[in-house]
């Protein structure tokens, strides 16, 4: 088939002359439910919303990819209910994702998963570790507040709430609190705060106003507490 001047090549209908055929136009474009395709191939669904526009299947007619007509893609799902959505529902067998540079002879050959929002005003780019209808975990910046960087127990994929470590942007670390104000600044009502232990019947606790040292070998290793610099200790 030869298309010497201008126009379509070929055009294919039914007979009940649908609006949207398969075309080939001048250019040697393909269209699909589109009779001004943009491409060598443009493929134009039959509506708008979720319903699916484009479906890759296996050959036994098992739909493996989807795309809808709002742009949602589906990797073994023919409802993605966002921009991308993979899902396996086989028991027993796991889902994985792989982001892979597999060179090894430069050192720029990076693999980098990105996540961005549009800046000061916009959203938290985060990470949902969501177990469905029960709990989870959130971890990345709170842009709403300094860019502190937090982890958070909550569900739901909602940021923002259930905090329980913050690092601020000077480097602070806070535990039970978003506003270190020490490198190390923790806040606990349950006593004690902090706990250092080398076995269960070796360590030293810490309170608000009260330091106890536990240990098997008291008289060869006593608490010291010590002045920097000073070759003198209090021992107890």
């Amino acid at each position: 088939v030869s298309n010497l001047g201008s126009g379509y090549t070929a055009w294919f209908e039914d007979a009940a002359n649908d609006t949207s055929p398969v075309v080939i136009n001048e250019s040697g474009n393909l269209g699909i439910g589109t009779t001004s395709p943009s491409a060598r191939m443009s493929i134009t669904g039959d509506g708008t919303g979720a319903t699916r526009g484009f479906v890759f299947a296996d050959s036994n007619n098992v739909e493996r990819v989807s795309i809808l007509n709002n742009g949602n893609l589906g990797i073994g799902t023919t409802n993605p209910a966002s921009n991308f959505e993979v899902r396996k529902d086989t028991a027993g067998t796991a889902t994985i994702q792989l982001i892979r540079n597999m060179d090894n002879t430069n050192a720029g050959s990076h693999a980098r998963l990105a996540l961005a929002t549009g800046g000061a005003s916009g959203g938290d780019p985060y990470i949902s570790f969501d177990v469905q209808t029960a709990s989870g975990w959130v971890l990345g910046p709170d842009n709403s507040d300094s860019d502190k960087f937090q982890l958070a127990y909550t569900s739901g994929f909602v940021p923002g709430a259930g905090q329980l470590v913050t690092v601020q942007t000077d480097g602070n670390v806070g535990i039970g609190t978003t506003a270190p104000g020490n490198a190390l600044h923790i806040v606990s009502t349950a006593p004690p705060q902090l706990k250092v232990a080398n076995d269960a019947d070796r360590y030293t606790t810490v309170t608000h106003s009260t330091i106890v040292s536990r240990s098997l070998d008291t008289q060869s290793n006593p608490l010291q507490i010590r002045k920097l610099g000073s070759p003198v200790a209090d021992r107890f």
